[in-house]
């Protein structure tokens, strides 16, 4: 009786007592694995009994049923916060003075837009490792964000000095040069460097085109505007450009 069973892990799980409701909401969905509401509350359990994987596992099913379903986002969001902070929290034990865990904290500061705080971790990671690839990068990344041209752009050329064939950094050379309003020869240089490694980076091509203007290259810039629409056709700026071209 899968829906009995549901009912009494709803309830089991209402009342506070997880690790009973568990298994008989673990036997609801195994009963009826269409129950959507047995499996969120069978994620809701998972949750709180420190079960992570095991959650976002569940609602990435439910994602999949029910893909308009706000709350499942919702909860696999806040799942996958609490597994990254388990993961800092474990690097910070072994080494927290690691470069990986400034990277790592620098990524987090960065996605949430707290810029500053990224570059004080990555320039941690760069002055441990100076020599590891994307390291530099990262540090230019969010100089870049900053709008920081000169910091970002020695950090994305000692990043090609490591890896040349870092098509994101040779691009955003480019861009910071258009930026400053710098040689369109220069900065075709570069987005021409960075296309013919990634020659699917619509960013670059968009700023390719950008270059080709100013250089009165108008039908040269209009092929490359073409093939970005074609690769990301909801840019708003893309079609404005074009149009202006």
């Amino acid at each position: 009786m899968p829906s009995a069973v549901a009912l009494l892990g709803i309830t089991l799980y209402n009342v506070g007592d997880y690790a009973k409701a568990r298994p008989r909401l673990e036997a609801a969905v195994h009963g009826n694995p269409g129950d959507r509401n047995a499996r969120l509350f069978l994620a809701k359990d998972l949750t709180k009994l420190g079960e992570f994987t095991a959650a976002a596992a569940e609602l990435e099913k439910m994602g999949q049923q029910d893909p308009k379903n706000q709350e499942v986002w919702y909860l696999l969001a806040k799942v996958h916060m609490q597994l990254s902070e388990r993961a800092l929290a474990k690097m910070n034990a072994i080494d927290p003075n690691s470069v990986l865990a400034h990277q790592l904290s620098g990524e987090v500061m960065e996605s949430m837009n707290n810029y500053d705080g990224a570059v004080v971790e990555l320039k941690k990671a760069v002055d441990l490792a100076p020599q590891m690839s994307g390291n530099h990068y990262k540090l230019g990344d969010a100089y870049w964000n900053l709008s920081q041209w000169d910091s970002a752009a020695a950090q994305f050329q000692a990043e090609l000095r490591v890896d040349p064939g870092n098509c994101m950094a040779e691009w955003k050379l480019g861009n910071i040069i258009l930026q400053k309003n710098g040689s369109a020869d220069d900065a075709l240089q570069n987005l021409e460097g960075a296309l013919a490694r990634c020659p699917k980076l619509s960013d670059a091509r968009v700023d390719r085109a950008r270059a080709l203007v100013k250089l009165n290259r108008g039908a040269e810039a209009v092929g490359e505007l073409e093939q970005a629409e074609k690769a990301n056709p909801t840019d708003p700026a893309i079609h404005f450009l074009l149009a202006k071209v």
